[in-house]
């Protein structure tokens, strides 16, 4: 069940790591210190670049447990990666596939519901484990639903207004896109969205603060290169004046000597 819910975090996340996730040594470094990876792992991200990091790291991270995943979280949160965390945080994990009950939690709620061992707690294995007659049970009338209604004797209006609104029920359920709750492209969460939103904002502000910044640049380079001119210039008079002023000593001796 864990390894379950991990995979399906790091499945829905896989872009968003490839794209944001930057396996600097300081990463791995933590990342092996914490028995996240291997040292042969970490050895091999060490030389390797971009998504190829990013597949070497996920390969064995999907056959982990919860705890595990923790510690990678806590990892993101310490290297300047939180805003990554707190997306990965907020994956929703479905059981409803596992269960009479149509749930959707995220990952922090799975995370908060281990005990003391890393394991999910036994009340919650319990209820996601359905009655193998119960699974029965609801295919049949899943998959019957539509004979069970064209069969019924419509002469018990009881009968047939439960099984009208089950009819209703159903038709809703799909009209409202509860049955195409695996679709990934409608749990995209919206706090991601918020995230590039403002990324995108602050390139655009980084771009222009660039922009002047190079242009003070220049203007430095300018000035510096007119005071080494203006330098160059009173050395060169400095120069001249020794010499002009050695010229006036020489004419005085001649005509001390004259007189």
């Amino acid at each position: 069940m864990e390894n379950a819910v991990v995979r399906a975090v790091l499945l829905k996340n896989e872009e968003l790591l490839r794209r944001h996730l930057v396996l600097s040594r300081t990463v791995i470094k933590k990342l092996r210190d914490n028995g996240i990876i291997t040292e042969y792992t970490g050895q091999k991200l060490l030389i390797q670049r971009g998504e190829d990091q990013i597949q070497t790291l996920l390969f064995p991270l999907k056959i982990k447990d919860l705890r595990t995943l923790q510690k990678f979280i806590d990892v993101l949160k310490e290297t300047h990666h939180r805003w990554i965390a707190e997306v990965v945080l907020e994956t929703d994990i479905e059981s409803g596939r596992r269960t009479a009950v149509d749930l959707t939690k995220s990952l922090r709620y799975w995370l908060a519901r281990q005990d003391k061992s890393g394991t999910l707690d036994s009340d919650l294995n319990e209820r996601l484990i359905i009655p193998l007659s119960t699974l029965t049970s609801l295919s049949k009338t899943r998959n019957g639903l539509t004979t069970h209604l064209d069969g019924v004797n419509q002469s018990n209006g009881y009968i047939s207004a439960a099984l009208e609104r089950a009819r209703n029920q159903r038709l809703t359920r799909t009209k409202n896109g509860y049955a195409n709750l695996g679709s990934i492209s409608s749990r995209v969460p919206e706090k991601l969205r918020e995230l590039e939103r403002t990324f995108e904002s602050e390139s655009t502000n980084n771009r222009s603060l660039l922009s002047v910044l190079k242009q003070e640049e220049l203007a430095i380079h300018a000035h510096f290169r007119q005071n080494q001119q203006e330098q160059r210039e009173i050395e060169q008079k400095q120069k001249d004046l020794s010499e002009l002023q050695g010229r006036m000593r020489d004419l005085e001796e001649r005509f001390v000597n004259m007189y």
